[in-house]
């Protein structure tokens, strides 16, 4: 795990530049550190990494990288776990590697296929390559978007800029730091910026499962999708494991095998072991694999409605695991508050990002690698808005009997709003409902109208399984901008390698191929990954309803520090300066969220919220690289 980035310009930048810009990102690799410069043609090309080693520990595992012939030099961040057996593809064609890294592989690999060597590679992933023959760069990201890669692109004044993080960018000469307001509205209604969006204006995100080459003759940029969740999903849809138990067995095989995998490291390695299916099974799985008792990590909360880790102590008992809790209190959570614009480069409101920057913190302590249970809620149904989509869509009949009535400004202002959303939602066959609440207080809060909310379904046919399509959606959109986001900035905080085998790219494939009612059978969700998890733990230990943490935004806001920061934000000087909100109506949020008043329909009274919470956010990111 690394942070990297580089850039091509007609410029001259000096190594003190690139060198700072490199160490912005010295929490991701604080290990090693490396920079290279060169001239090719017209161009200024520079590359650098900062290392978090993993893998072959030694000085042979330094970057950036040249090649063995000298022809392509890499930076890169991340894993590719099937390295050994690649490693031994090039060994039998007489390559001789200088390391026992999976840098060199990918390198050797480039020479070997062109950028198609990015489809032998599973793992997390992102990296540059510049090719001297044939004078272009090739940046690529892993198939889910575990690793961030960020790109600035001008081609007026022939600049490309690239990295792990958008502190480099940010940092690089004459970089202009524009907001980008569709990206800041996205961020208030969701919470996250969705790929290939970023907050700066002329600042992609490289999509998941894609390639980008710049070529330099003429300076143009070509991207292509190297793996495409919808293709992958209608290609094995075709290949259905009808019979359960060989779907079941197949399961469990690969799911060994993606935890063995991510096993491989030089460092010691952990699970986060929160009590729930996901993370029991990968432990479970991984204590199997081990000679011993392998370390595992979890957080509890004082509020025991929240409180779920007495059930990852049991569960740890049994799996007989070295188990690692921390009880976390509101203090705790507050004292992060702070450092979220620094390691959460553009702004980005899930709240749990703070609990999972106290399990980084407490893993970090004993190991440099964990291995979690992201993605088994998006790839087998497990997210309560599953049950809530299908349930929405059966009774959508009534609605649209009720939607010529409800078009009336009366009836408008009688109906609660969660109503009228689904009343809204009738002439749409997508699986995305926009809250009428919110989608009226941010209309309010802009000085610009943005009318495009929803994500693209078009690559979805309407005919397929409703919960289908929006697990297709939350696969391209909420898990890689939320949640692997917020994981993997959580865990470089520390310089911990959080690692994710049911997000193997062949557990996905696999998932595609499994009948959506061994997923969600009878209204039970995961029903044959908890089946698969029994084999483990009993029963007993995991079948309970699940409790989940909900930080209380609320009461942070109206804490005395908060507030006072909250009075300084909401200056009607200051809101006028900034240009981008208006500043009566961001005051009538604020009174909903500091004044109990019932006059207020409670679903707005929540979104005043939420939305008071993103700009307490967004102000502290804006402060922290922008100022006014």
């Amino acid at each position: 795990m690394c942070g990297i980035c580089g850039y091509i310009s007609l410029k001259k930048v000096d190594n003190d530049i690139l060198n700072k810009m490199n160490d912005s990102m010295a929490h991701r690799g604080p290990n090693d550190q490396g920079i290279q410069q060169f001239r090719f043609g017209k161009y200024n090309i520079g590359f650098a990494q900062r290392r978090l080693a993993i893998l072959d520990l030694s000085e042979l595992g330094h970057q950036p990288m040249y090649s063995i012939s000298g022809k392509s030099l890499i930076t890169y961040n991340g894993e590719v776990y099937n390295y050994q057996y690649l490693q031994k593809e090039l060994l039998n064609n007489s390559v001789k590697l200088r390391s026992k890294c999976d840098t060199e592989v990918i390198l050797e690999l480039y020479e070997k296929y062109g950028v198609e060597c990015i489809k032998h590679f599973n793992g997390m992933f992102a990296f540059a390559i510049y090719d001297f023959q044939k004078n272009e760069v090739i940046i690529g990201r892993d198939r889910f978007g575990k690793k961030p890669l960020y790109y600035f692109y001008d081609e007026n004044s022939k600049d490309f800029v690239f990295a792990s993080s958008l502190q480099p960018i940010m940092m690089f000469p004459g970089f202009e730091r524009k907001i980008n307001t569709d990206s800041l509205y996205q961020f208030f209604y969701y919470g996250y910026i969705c790929e290939p969006n970023s907050i700066f204006q002329n600042v992609y995100k490289l999509e998941p499962g894609s390639t980008l080459q710049l070529k330099l003759n003429d300076f143009s940029i070509e991207k292509r999708s190297y793996w495409n969740i919808y293709d992958i999903f209608y290609r094995n849809s075709f290949n259905l494991i009808e019979d359960y138990a060989e779907a079941k067995g197949r399961l469990k095989e690969i799911l060994i095998e993606a935890v063995r995998q991510r096993m491989i490291a030089d460092v010691p390695i952990g699970t986060f072991l929160s009590g729930g299916i996901d993370s029991t099974l990968v432990t479970a799985i991984a204590q199997s694999m081990s000679g011993k008792k392998i370390n595992t990590y979890s957080i509890g909360f004082y509020e025991k409605q929240y409180d779920e880790s007495v059930y990852a102590e049991d569960i740890s008992k049994y799996i007989d695991t070295n188990h690692h809790r921390f009880m976390v209190s509101e203090k705790d959570m507050f004292q992060l508050i702070d450092d979220l614009p620094r390691y959460y480069d553009e702004p980005f409101s899930d709240s749990s990002q703070l609990p999972t920057m106290i399990v980084s913190k407490l893993a970090s302590q004993d190991i440099t690698v964990a291995l979690t249970g992201d993605g088994g809620d998006e790839l087998f149904c497990g997210y309560a808005g599953y049950d809530n989509i299908l349930r929405m869509q059966k009774y959508k009949w009534i609605a649209k009997l009720i939607c010529p009535i409800s078009k009336s400004n009366f009836i408008q202002q009688k109906i609660p709003s969660r109503f009228l959303s689904v009343i809204n939602a009738t002439d749409d066959n997508g699986c995305q409902w926009i809250s009428v609440a919110l989608k009226k207080l941010l209309d309010g809060l802009f000085l610009s109208a943005h009318d495009r909310i929803k994500f693209d379904e078009s690559y979805i046919d309407e005919s397929v399984n409703i919960q289908i399509r929006r697990m297709l959606l939350d696969l391209s959109t909420y898990l890689p901008g939320d949640i692997l986001h917020k994981v993997d900035r959580a865990s470089m905080k520390y310089s911990l390698e959080a690692r994710c085998p049911i997000l193997d790219f062949n557990v996905a494939e696999l998932s595609f191929c499994i009948p959506h009612k061994y997923k969600y059978m009878k209204g039970e969700k995961k029903y044959i990954l908890k089946d698969l998890t029994y084999e483990f733990v009993p029963k007993q230990l995991l079948d309970r309803p699940k409790k989940g943490f909900s930080v209380p935004l609320r009461r942070i806001l109206r804490t005395d520090s908060i507030h006072k920061e909250l009075d300084k934000f909401t200056d009607k000087k200051f809101i006028e300066q900034q240009g981008l909100f208006d500043p009566d109506f961001l005051l009538k949020i604020r009174y909903m969220v500091d004044v109990d008043n019932s006059k207020y329909e409670q679903s707005y009274v929540n979104n005043a919220v939420n939305i008071m919470w993103n700009y307490l956010v967004f102000q502290k990111w804006y402060n922290f690289y922008i100022g006014v």
